[in-house]
């Protein structure tokens, strides 16, 4: 195991890698947390979950929430294209992401999805800060305690989370990613560790059998800043139809290919 931080480009042969990290938890907690009560009021969702947390995240007290658990994992593009053939987006906050121990996808006989349900949570909130990803789950005072135990023991046991402990300052941590994530450049889903072996191998047979990292290593000598800004400008004009500037941009990108 390596020492590593969260903003390194990690490549697809890691997925599988542990690494160990050292963080300020009380710190990165605080953090997470302002962050998903500033969000959760542009998103004029209810606070009611997060409203014990304020004197925490306001230093008012050291005490962690009771009603909070933070996991964290890895963000890894397992594609073997670069991220920014889809979209690259390295600050992503997702309410109320789903969870598959399946993945349709990947069977040659369709299957229903088998979603797990997170029993006893009142909120949850996805955030991805470059390749952190974490997973802020919010729960109900009604909560069990074999509940609350089952659940966090399937997130780590079967969607490789890590959960944050006050006390603690170092952290085995890995992907948590799914290629589907950086397809559709959100991570309002995640897969089971089974799921996602299985999508990678459904990509490992579109490409012949070849190693995926390989491949992406290919792509990335033919892949040019050109092609990037190219990519973004699409991308970005069909996110944002109404706003001139990206549509004159694209109109730009457009007119200097075809010189």
């Amino acid at each position: 195991m390596t020492i590593s931080t969260f903003f390194t480009p990690y490549e697809f042969n890691d997925c599988y890698l542990v690494f160990d990290i050292s963080l300020n938890t009380p710190l990165f907690t605080r953090w997470l947390l302002k962050i998903a009560y500033n969000s959760i009021r542009c998103e004029k969702l209810l606070p009611t979950y997060i409203e014990k947390s304020i004197p925490y995240i306001l230093e008012n007290t050291t005490e962690y929430p009771q009603n909070v658990s933070i996991l964290l994992g890895l963000h890894i593009n397992l594609n073997p294209v670069p991220e920014e053939f889809f979209a690259f987006t390295p600050l992503q906050i997702v309410h109320n992401p789903q969870f598959f121990i399946n993945n349709p996808i990947a069977h040659k006989q369709r299957t229903p999805p088998q979603k797990v349900l997170i029993k006893g949570a009142g909120q949850i909130i996805c955030i991805r800060t470059g390749n952190a990803i974490s997973l802020i789950i919010l729960w109900k005072d009604s909560v069990s305690i074999n509940t609350h135990k089952e659940t966090l023991s399937i997130l780590q046991e079967d969607f490789r989370f890590r959960l944050l402990e006050y006390s603690s300052d170092r952290y085995s941590v890995r992907s948590v990613s799914s290629p589907t994530n950086v397809m559709t450049a959100n991570y309002g889903h995640f897969y089971s560790e089974q799921a996602v072996a299985e999508i990678i191998h459904s990509i490992k047979d579109s490409l012949q059998g070849r190693d995926i990292g390989l491949c992406k290593e290919e792509f990335n000598k033919l892949w040019t800043p050109e092609m990037n800004r190219e990519g973004r400008a699409f991308v970005e004009a069909s996110m944002f139809p109404s706003n001139s500037k990206k549509q004159k941009i694209l109109e730009d990108t457009i007119r200097n290919r075809n010189k």
